[in-house]
């Protein structure tokens, strides 16, 4: 039998799940931004952002996963 003492001890860790076809950004190619008269700055293709933020996430503990399933 696991004593109050004992439960109170124990940590668990926070777990934090990022499901790769739930995240999403937005895309903005260079003509685009040429087209719509802003600064190159504002360009942000949605590929290797996508990938940058999934990167991020994950150097920040979450865990990328890339199936959810239901038991």
């Amino acid at each position: 039998m696991v004593g109050r003492r004992s439960r109170r001890n124990t940590h668990q860790k926070n777990c934090i799940n990022s499901f790769i076809g739930a995240s999403a950004t937005n895309d903005l190619p260079n003509t685009m931004v040429a087209s719509l008269g802003l600064t190159e700055i504002a360009n942000h293709p949605e590929e290797s952002i996508h990938h940058m933020g999934l990167f991020f996430m994950a150097a920040h503990g979450e865990e990328i996963i890339g199936a959810v399933g239901i038991a």
